[in-house]
C-alpha cells in the first residue's frame, strides 16, 4: 500500500478565500424590492376591486361581500408558500392590509362624524 502525503498547500490568498484559490464565492442575490413593491399595488387594487364586485355578485345577501374581502389575503397566503412567488405573496398581503387600515380608519370617522351630528341634535 502506497501513501503519498497530501500535495503542499498553495500560496496564501487574500483573507477570506481559500488557500491557494481565488474562489469566487455565492453569487449575489437579487433584489425582491420590485415584486414586494408591485405586489403591494396588486394588493391595493384588489383589495377595492373584491369586495365591489362582490357587491355587484350578492343580490339579497351580504355573504358574496364577506367572501371577496376574504379572497385578497388567502391568495397572498398561498403565494407565500412557493419561494419563487413569496415577494409577490407578501406584497399583496401588504397592500391589503394597508387598505384595511385606510378603510378603517375612514369608517371609525364617519361613525365618530355621524354621533356627533346625532348628539348635538
Amino acid at each position: 500500500m502506497s501513501y503519498l502525503p497530501p500535495p503542499p498547500p498553495g500560496p496564501p490568498g487574500p483573507p477570506g478565500l481559500p488557500p491557494g484559490g481565488y474562489g469566487y464565492g455565492p453569487p449575489p442575490k437579487r433584489s425582491r424590492a420590485p415584486q414586494i413593491i408591485l405586489g403591494t399595488l396588486i394588493g391595493g387594487v384588489a383589495s377595492v376591486i373584491a369586495p365591489v364586485v362582490g357587491l355587484a355578485a350578492s343580490g339579497d345577501t351580504i355573504t358574496p361581500v364577506f367572501v371577496a374581502i376574504a379572497v385578497v389575503p388567502l391568495v397572498a397566503i398561498g403565494l407565500m408558500f412557493s419561494a419563487a412567488t413569496r415577494p409577490w405573496g407578501i406584497g399583496i398581503l401588504i397592500g391589503w392590509a394597508i387598505v384595511a387600515i385606510v378603510v378603517g380608519g375612514a369608517c371609525v370617522a364617519l361613525i365618530a362624524a355621524l354621533s356627533n351630528s346625532h348628539a348635538a341634535a
